[in-house]
């Protein structure tokens, strides 16, 4: 395998991928449980939530020296930890934000579904006279005899 994708193929690479996609949903929920207009504000729905799993990935980076990086140049380098985290932090963003818009059309199909409201009835189905109404009621008394 080409080294350049070997370094990406290890278990290291799925820890850390897993540490920020759950580091990111944490801060997610806890930014959009708390402030209930996030939905409106385009800055925090184009830019905020695409750059948070790279953000959260370069403070991997640069705070997580004793994490066990997968190459020997990663553990020297700064800059190679901050590009590799980057990447990694990137691909978990383009991966969560896929995931999300898929369970969303799903979810939004859903719901359109079940709020679907029947079209009235044609002008051709309509009851042009009522059935009359009974002003009379005949009272009737049943005797049952059981034996």
């Amino acid at each position: 395998m080409n080294f350049g994708l070997e370094i990406f193929a290890t278990w290291q690479t799925v820890v850390l991928a897993l540490g920020i996609f759950v580091t990111t949903h944490v801060i997610r929920t806890l930014v959009q449980s708390f402030w209930k207009g996030w939905r409106h504000n385009v800055l925090y729905t184009e830019l905020v939530l695409h750059l948070l799993p790279v953000a959260v990935a370069l403070l991997v980076a640069i705070f997580a020296k004793k994490f066990p990086w997968p190459n020997e140049a990663l553990l020297t380098s700064a800059s190679a930890r901050c590009f590799y985290a980057c990447f990694v932090g990137l691909t978990c963003g383009l991966f969560y934000g896929r995931v999300r818009a898929a369970i969303g059309t799903i979810g939004d199909k859903a719901v359109a579904a079940a709020s679907v409201v029947p079209d009235p009835p044609a002008a051709d189905d309509v009851v042009a006279d009522p059935p009359a109404v009974v002003k009379d009621a005949v009272k009737v008394d049943v005797k049952v005899d059981v034996k």
